[in-house]
């Protein structure tokens, strides 16, 4: 805060710390009969007689039932509350209690009294009825003093060094009584001793007493009603005594006389009702240094004494009369008046330096020591009264305390005066009423125009704060930033905010850096930073902001200016104000491309989310279109080729693997590259979000790094764009195991005319039908484990090995097989195909054949009944079962088959094949076990059939039985067929 006055060069700047708070617990206070009201407010009972000291201390102490105490050099203060002494450190900043005393409860707390000795190892209290108690700083009781006077209200208690050297005794300790009665005691650390005793001879009360270590001497006050123009000392009840080492220990040093001029009681009740007041002093205070004397009068006015010598200075009569005073300094005096307001004046001007009126402040406030540190400390009592049920909104007008002095008194001194004259009834008592009361330390610390720059941009009183900028010539600038940074981003920030920041790189930097709230408002900013980069700024080479309405210029004007920043070499300043309007364009870019991505302009203001955007600007756009891909967003992905195709198409490829395996193909198939008819690569569409600016076409786009480790495609061919889609299908079975995915993008990819992916869609299609036609550990098969397995086998993976359903396999898997393989390599390679599945699948049995021929269209797989034979005993030939029920089952087949149009060499094949099976069964007869392939293959060989011969020679030794004729006939029967098979 600041306090200035045009009349003065000086000004005063201070922060106000709010240091402690205390919230008292809602309490009964009583009517003005009671005790503390009498002691509160200055009323009159029917037994005593009002004294003036009375009337000032009830001013004074205005409630306070609390005091404070405040060490030298304020590292410690002592709070006196009700019934409990606390006593703090400002390490903490007074936050905590590092010590609690509790205390005797006083019936008038008001009137109590609390210093600290020098060395702040010492705080006394002095209750009202005038004992006293000493701790240390630990809590310790060091003694206690029993007041045994028959008016021992205390005036005030201080401590001083000892006027005489003692080894016993530490400090003085001078208490001076309302009567005008000052003790003295001695005392240490652990003990006190009472050392004298003093009446000071002046007409009765005694208002005030105060003391400077410089001078040795008291300033003593008393209630002297002078109205007249002749300011001494005596006149208006200022006095000065010398302390003496010896009885009578005081001499009336100034003036050489007191006058008898005290204020007496009927004269002081009467002035009440009088349109004149009374004037004396009952409030003193001694500068810090001990130049002066202030003195606070009882009609609103302070007087300024010069010391040791009291000589009259300067009166000041003010408009809003002061309750309080102490030293702000050595020139200047701080004053709480009763309208709640603290102001700081220079003893001869007495300019507000805290402004017009002051700091208004919650409550009343007690000044109890002038500034130590650089700092004020006071306490306020802020106080207000619950309505209760049944009570009106009319408030006791005692307690609040408007008007001058005087009439503050007025209430109370008219009851008092009715009941002491007897002049009628008086007012009807008022109910009781309950009281909330707070109390607060609070801080008034002198700071430098720096660091009340900063505090009050902290607090956020930014009027303020700009006004101080302006006065001490500091940096405007801080106050803008800080309003801009907790301000959300809109039109009205930026134009009140943001434009009047002159440091132009900063705001270029919050508007590259700012993510505003709304798509609105980041719009404008980027508007605003391109503003704030047009040419003439550029030209100019401004650091500064100044945004005057023809600084951007129009198209026009850009080619003369561009000539003249190409005919010249650029600063350092104008380079860097050209890279950030390219990062702002470029930023420009991203936000249209984000709107875009979440719905356009019709439904982007709602769907905006700052964080999002956030992520979105900061990354490249390559890196957000990954992501994307990642979260399955064709659309956005769709959006970021169309507006970045430069900086995204040679990564295009890359962009579409990032797609998520699982993710069906049709979500991002307008993505995928295509090819013309003719095998030519389409080129994607590209859309420009705005021409280049002025900037961009003479130092180049802005570039951002790839955040990817991929390498780009220089270029899109037909080979690089087909091997792509093969590897991806490949990819999609593999990560995915789902192979109608991988189908799905296999058949996209053939219908935007990429051609070479037919024998990867038969494989994709084959292990289809394999997978999904087992449960054990073949439904786990890879393509890259079928790619490895022959076509035959591949077949036979697909049959069924149950009889039952070895047909329809052959209609639904096979035939379908066998039609993609006819279309990959012709009808020869098919026949081949049907002849070496058979041949493979008769090893074991021949039974599938026979099926095959006798209840299946035969002709869905074979030309003609020629080729179906050859296959008969071709899977004959290859069947290594040889056991009887084959051989029904081959006599069957072949019974089949011959009765076909077939030829006649393949007839002949047929009847041969019959010759083989005789042989073969004859063979068996004597344990002589040959395939019939084996028979077939050596029928011309004459080695391979003596051997046969000499086996069943061999097998006749060893199984000969008795001779039998028909035994015999039967062998040779044999033997003749076996011969006629070789």
């Amino acid at each position: 805060m600041e306090g200035e006055n045009g009349d003065e060069k000086l000004k005063i700047l201070y922060d106000m710390l709010i240091l402690l708070v205390f919230k008292k617990e809602p309490e009964l206070l009583r009517s003005l009969s009671s005790n503390k009201i009498e002691h509160s407010l200055p009323v009159i009972s029917k037994q005593t007689v009002l004294k003036t000291s009375e009337d000032a201390a009830s001013v004074l102490n205005k409630l306070f039932n609390w005091k404070l105490a405040i060490a030298t050099q304020g590292k410690l203060i002592a709070v006196l509350q009700e019934n409990i002494l606390e006593i703090r450190s400002s390490r903490d900043e007074f936050a905590t209690p590092f010590c609690k005393i509790n205390l005797e409860k006083d019936l008038v707390p008001e009137l109590r009294k609390i210093s600290w000795s020098p060395d702040s190892n010492m705080i006394a209290v002095c209750y009202s009825n005038g004992n006293i108690s000493a701790y240390n700083i630990r809590g310790v009781n060091i003694f206690n003093i029993i007041c045994r006077e028959d008016d021992p209200q205390p005036i005030n208690m201080f401590f001083m060094d000892i006027r005489t050297q003692s080894t016993q005794s530490s400090y003085e300790l001078i208490v001076l009584y309302k009567s005008g009665l000052l003790k003295s005691y001695k005392v240490a650390s652990d003990v006190y001793e009472e050392y004298h005793k003093f009446q000071f001879p002046v007409m009765y009360p005694v208002t005030d007493i105060d003391f400077h270590p410089a001078h040795k001497v008291f300033y003593v006050s008393y209630a002297v009603n002078y109205t007249g123009k002749d300011q001494s000392c005596s006149n208006v009840g200022l006095s000065v005594w010398r302390m003496l080492s010896d009885y009578p220990y005081y001499k009336l040093s100034i003036p050489e006389k007191i006058l008898n001029t005290s204020v007496g009681y009927f004269k002081y009740v009467m002035s009440m009702f009088s349109k004149t007041n009374d004037n004396y002093i009952y409030r003193t205070r001694v500068s810090p240094k001990g130049t002066k004397l202030a003195c606070l009068h009882t009609c609103g006015s302070v007087s300024i004494w010069s010391l040791p010598s009291l000589i009259f200075m300067k009166k000041h009569l003010l408009a809003n009369p002061p309750y309080d005073i102490n030293w702000w300094d050595e020139e200047h005096l701080a004053m709480c008046s009763h309208d709640k307001y603290l102001t700081i004046h220079h003893f001869e001007t007495f300019v507000n330096y805290l402004g017009y009126k002051g700091e208004l402040l919650e409550g009343v406030v007690a000044l109890p020591s002038p500034k130590q540190e650089n700092c004020l400390l006071i306490l306020e009592h802020n106080y207000e009264f619950i309505k209760r049920g049944g009570e009106d909104e009319s408030v006791l007008e005692e307690f609040h305390y408007k008007g001058n002095l005087v009439w503050k008194l007025y209430n109370a001194l008219k009851m008092a005066s009715l009941s002491m004259f007897d002049l009628g009834s008086a007012p009807k008592k008022k109910k009781n009423r309950v009281v909330k009361s707070t109390y607060r330390l609070l801080g008034v610390q002198s700071i430098t125009p720096e660091e009340l720059l900063t505090r009050k941009i902290n607090k956020e009183e930014y009027e303020e704060a700009l006004v101080l900028a302006k006065t001490y010539g500091m940096d405007a600038d801080r106050v803008y930033q800080r309003q801009w940074r907790y301000t959300p981003v809109s039109s009205h920030s930026i134009q009140n905010y943001l434009n009047k920041i002159t440091k132009r790189l900063w705001v270029l930097h919050e508007c590259c850096e700012r993510v505003p709230e709304s798509l609105k408002a980041a719009k404008e900013l980027i508007e605003f930073g391109l503003q704030a980069t047009n040419i003439n700024a550029v030209i100019n080479q401004d650091t500064s902001l100044s945004m005057e309405a023809d600084d951007y210029d129009g198209q026009d004007n850009i080619e003369v200016c561009l000539k003249k920043l190409n005919n010249t070499q650029l600063t350092p300043e104008q380079m860097e104000l050209i890279e950030m309007r390219k990062q702002l364009l470029h930023l420009s870019d991203k936000l249209f491309t984000y709107q875009m991505i979440i719905g356009g302009p019709g439904v982007a203001e709602e769907a905006y989310e700052k964080d999002k955007y956030d992520k979105f600007r900061l990354q490249s756009v390559l890196k957000s279109a990954e992501e994307y891909a990642q979260f399955s967003n064709a659309k956005a992905v769709q959006h970021i080729l169309t507006y970045h195709g430069q900086q995204v198409l040679p990564y295009w490829l890359h962009l579409l693997d990032n797609f998520p395996e699982i993710c069906d193909p049709q979500v991002y198939k307008n993505l995928l590259p295509e090819c013309s008819v003719d095998g030519i690569p389409h080129i994607r569409e590209q859309k420009k979000i705005r021409d280049k600016d002025w900037c961009e076409r003479n130092w180049g786009l802005f570039t951002e790094e790839t955040e990817i480790s991929a390498k780009p495609v220089t270029e899109y061919t037909k080979q690089n764009i087909m091997e792509w889609y093969e590897k991806r299908a490949k990819a999609i079975v593999e990560r995915s195991g789902l192979i109608e995915v991988g189908i799905e993008f296999v058949k996209l990819a053939m219908n935007k005319n990429i051609s070479g992916l037919e024998p990867l869609q038969a494989d994709l299609l084959t292990l289809e039908s394999i997978v999904y036609s087992y449960e054990d550990e073949l439904s786990y098969m890879s393509l890259e484990q079928l790619q490895k397995i022959e076509p035959a086998k591949q077949m036979i993976l697909l049959t069924s090995k149950k009889e039952t359903a070895f047909l329809t396999d052959l209609t639904k898997k096979i035939i379908p097989y066998l039609s993609r393989m006819e279309q990959l390599h012709g009808t020869e390679h098919k026949s081949q195909l049907v002849l070496n599945y058979f041949r493979q699948l008769s090893v074991d049995s021949i039974v599938y054949v026979h099926l095959f021929c006798k209840h299946f269209n035969w002709k869905l797989l074979v030309r003609d009944a020629n080729e179906l034979s050859s296959l008969v005993i071709e899977s004959v030939f290859a069947c290594r079962n040889n056991e009887q029920d084959q051989y029904e089952k081959i006599n069957q087949t072949v019974t089949l088959v011959t009765g076909l149009n077939i030829s006649v060499d393949v007839l002949s094949r047929l009847k041969h094949l019959d010759a083989v099976l005789a042989c073969s069964n004859i063979l068996q007869r004597y344990n002589i076990d040959h395939t019939w392939e084996y028979i077939y293959r050596n029928k011309n060989n004459t080695d391979i059939a003596r051997d046969i011969l000499s086996q069943v020679v061999q097998s006749i030794e060893r199984n000969m039985s008795p001779f039998n004729i028909q035994f015999v006939h039967n062998l040779l029967e044999d033997l003749r067929l076996v011969q006629t098979s070789f």
